[in-house]
């Protein structure tokens, strides 16, 4: 009996001091110092979903949800970037936005009308600047961070800047942000350790700032906002935003707009691509690139250039229009991910429509990229530079959209693509042959990495 009670005791005893070292490693996480600064980062997807109350001149109206998805990917500097800003990191995106405001049981939709594109470079304290602004990303420069290392309870105070569109008129006014912060301390979300960070500040518009490049009808703003932040340890990145708003909007004609509701943002990074059984069927129905693609094949088969595989030494600078391709597609490598190239898209006149002999490639195309089934792409639309431009970046983008529709038909999920029309401006071979206008008119999807 007494080696019962012995027992007992020393069990009891070796798990209080496991649970007392426990809480004191816990405790001493929480209360040490902690350095949150933004690091390089790779390509990511950002998803922006508000759920919003929607009040005008006082009146309820509905309920309004809006979704922006976009694709973010680092790029290099341009040629002509000033050296003060060579080493800031520098981003391509495209944006997608998709709104509905639900009244009397309706709803009507803005619908996705294809990916806005920006591009922008953040400097190393977080500063975000915007070289194609078209509103996007809407939140700039936030989250930022103390420069000083913070421990739970610790505040700081830093500018901030919000693009907005209240009322939809394709106009962004850029709203002043002064935010104060407080550090929460760390915890686990989703099987990750993330810093939380308490955010909130109030909206002014109108009395002491005005924006001269934003729509001249908006008079004034006023508001308020509560922000939780989780963000990544590792690059600063923030993981999960979820902020309250409460915030209304002043016209030049004294009509008011008051959303109250909830708006969070969520930050996924692309899965990374199995490019083992990946490039091999690619190299089924198209040509692969050597000099952006180092497949996992056999050496001895790229370096002699073999069918389906332009070499470096074969590309060179040859004009693409003269390079015989397998189905007249090509696959390259591209900042953004791997980039399956269509080329000589065969449409009907004037239409997003395909020709009934594009079917095969279709249903190859599809077949290829269930492979990578938890992948996104983008899909852009190109077109020949044929008569008058106008119409040329619409139907492009209509044309990505269609291509969009028919990998839906053969399986691939519709929330998996975003499309973009580039009219005639990337063209890849000289727009004087015949030849040349037909490697120019294509779709090209990039697996987004």
């Amino acid at each position: 009996m007494r080696k019962f009670i012995f027992k007992i005791f020393f069990i009891f005893i070796y798990f209080f001091f496991i649970t007392v070292s426990f809480f004191a490693q816990n405790s001493e996480l929480q209360s040490s110092d902690m350095t949150i600064a933004y690091a390089k980062t790779g390509s990511y997807w950002m998803v922006e979903r508000s759920n919003f109350s929607r009040y005008d001149n006082g009146t309820y109206i509905g309920h309004t949800s809006r979704e922006v998805r976009s694709f973010v990917h680092p790029i290099s500097p341009p040629s002509n970037c000033p050296t003060l800003y060579k080493h800031d990191v520098w981003f391509d995106g495209s944006f997608m936005v998709d709104e509905k405001t639900l009244h009397n049981y309706s709803s009507v939709t803005t619908g996705v009308d294809g990916s806005i594109p920006a591009q922008f470079h953040i400097s190393l304290n977080g500063t975000l600047i915007p070289t194609i602004d078209n509103g996007f990303p809407t939140f700039r420069s936030f989250p930022a961070y103390s420069s000083k290392a913070v421990k739970k309870g610790d505040s700081w105070i830093a500018k901030s800047e919000r693009a907005v569109d209240p009322l939809n008129k394709g106009i962004f006014t850029k709203l002043p942000m002064t935010v104060q912060y407080t550090f929460k301390g760390t915890e686990e979300y989703k099987g990750q350790q993330v810093y939380r960070i308490h955010a909130q500040w109030a909206t002014r518009y109108g009395l002491r700032w005005l924006d001269v490049t934003g729509d001249p009808d908006l008079k004034e703003a006023q508001g308020k906002h509560e922000a939780d932040i989780l963000v990544l340890p590792a690059t600063g990145a923030a993981f999960v935003i979820s902020d309250y708003v409460d915030e209304t909007f002043v016209y030049v004609d004294n009509k008011t707009v008051r959303f109250r509701g909830t708006l969070t943002l969520f930050t996924e990074f692309p899965p990374s691509i199995n490019t083992d059984k990946l490039l091999p069927a690619f190299e089924k129905i198209a040509t692969l690139k050597t000099d952006s693609i180092e497949p996992k094949l056999n050496a001895k088969t790229l370096l002699a250039g073999s069918e389906g595989v332009i070499s470096n030494t074969e590309e060179g600078n040859l004009d693409e229009s003269v390079v015989s391709l397998k189905n007249n597609m090509v696959v390259e490598n591209t900042p953004a991910g791997l980039r399956l190239s269509v080329r000589d898209a065969h449409f009907k006149p004037n239409s997003p429509d395909f020709e009934d002999g594009e079917v095969s490639r279709l249903d190859a195309i599809a077949e290829t990229l269930m492979q990578v089934p938890n992948a996104k792409f983008l899909i852009e639309g190109h077109t020949a530079a044929i008569g008058v431009e106008d119409g040329e970046l619409e139907l492009s983008l209509e044309r990505a959209k269609h291509t969009a529709k028919e990998l839906e038909k053969r399986g691939i999920s519709a929330d998996k693509f975003i499309c973009k029309g580039l009219g005639r401006d990337y063209p890849v071979a000289t727009n004087d042959t015949v030849e040349g206008r037909a490697q120019n008119r294509r779709v090209e999807i990039t697996i987004l990495q």
